[in-house]
């Protein structure tokens, strides 16, 4: 809300990808760095090191939107029948479903179950484990920078990246399964992940289109619902992903420091994967092009008065 507010709103698409950028950076800390820190001082020390570099950014940021907010018009007012607009905006719902999907397939990878199977079924160490997931997202953040700036070389549409990033998911995922089937090398499943990276990077031009499809009043609410529901994705998908794999847990290695799962547990994970893939890439299909101009129509199928001014 406030990107649309401060700057024009056909910049809003590049000041996403800026802003995630940022936070892919921040996320990437969590892998070999804070591994390496780990190693060197434990888990603590790091950590206060972190807390407080967090509160400096935040007092930072505060000081800066009281500079800039002055000027800034304050247009939004909660009213609940600007989220009943937003919730019965039925042209919206295939990238409100699409991406959460994406998204989930992602995140469990690169956050729950990636770095785990990785030496569960090639024996690799925890550290070069991180290395691959610290890969991972420099990837998401190069690719989620890069296709927040590509609409302007493709006449402004976001729909071919939503396209695109669902099959590279459906892809990225039936490569997955093919490589536990065969036992392939740790580069194999390196690229695998890479790819993963790549199919997220369409989340700016997801949120332009939710945001172009939504009502004016409605876009934080709107952009809200599809971060919440991205997270949501996340959780359930992580605990189904827990469920099949402790459906294997008597024929797993137990440890006195981990249970290894066998390579059969994440196979099942990636046949569930694969058929969350097929739906995003059928969701992909139906999501209407907006090409950066406001789309929204009212109950009674009449347009809005304009597109977006320059």
């Amino acid at each position: 809300k406030m990107l649309d507010e401060f700057f024009s709103p056909r910049l809003f698409p590049q000041l996403l990808s800026v802003v995630l950028f940022m936070g892919y950076a921040g996320a990437m800390t969590a892998t070999v760095p804070l591994q390496m820190a780990t190693n060197a001082w434990g888990w603590r020390t790091p950590l206060l090191a972190l807390g407080i570099l967090s509160c400096l950014a935040y007092a930072v940021a505060l000081l800066l939107r009281r500079r800039g907010w002055k000027d800034a018009p304050r247009t939004f007012v909660f009213d609940w029948s600007i989220v009943g607009k937003v919730l019965f905006n039925w042209r919206a719902y295939p990238v409100l479903l699409c991406n959460p999907i994406n998204f989930s397939i992602y995140f469990l990878l690169q956050g729950n179950i990636g770095k785990k199977m990785l030496e569960d079924c090639c024996g690799i160490p925890a550290v070069s484990g991180a290395g691959t997931i610290c890969i991972m997202l420099f990837t998401a953040m190069i690719g989620t920078f890069l296709a927040g700036f590509a609409p302007r070389y493709m006449d402004n549409r976001r729909k071919p990246l939503a396209i695109a990033s669902t099959i590279i998911t459906l892809a990225t995922v039936a490569a997955l399964y093919c490589g536990l089937q065969s036992g392939a090398t740790a580069g194999y499943f390196l690229g695998c992940f890479v790819g993963l990276a790549v199919s997220i990077s369409s989340v700016p031009a997801m949120v332009s289109l939710l945001k172009e499809s939504s009502p004016r009043e409605g876009v934080a609410i709107a952009v809200g619902l599809i971060n919440g529901m991205s997270y949501l994705a996340v959780a359930i998908l992580c605990s189904v992903a827990g469920f099949i794999l402790d459906c294997y847990r008597e024929s797993a290695v137990v440890t006195a420091e981990r249970v290894i799962y066998p390579m059969e547990a994440y196979r099942g994970v990636f046949v569930v994967l694969f058929g969350m893939a097929i739906v995003s890439c059928v969701l992909a299909w139906l999501i209407r092009e907006t090409r950066g101009e406001h789309i929204y129509r009212h109950p009674d199928n009449t347009p809005v008065a304009d597109e977006f001014p320059e």
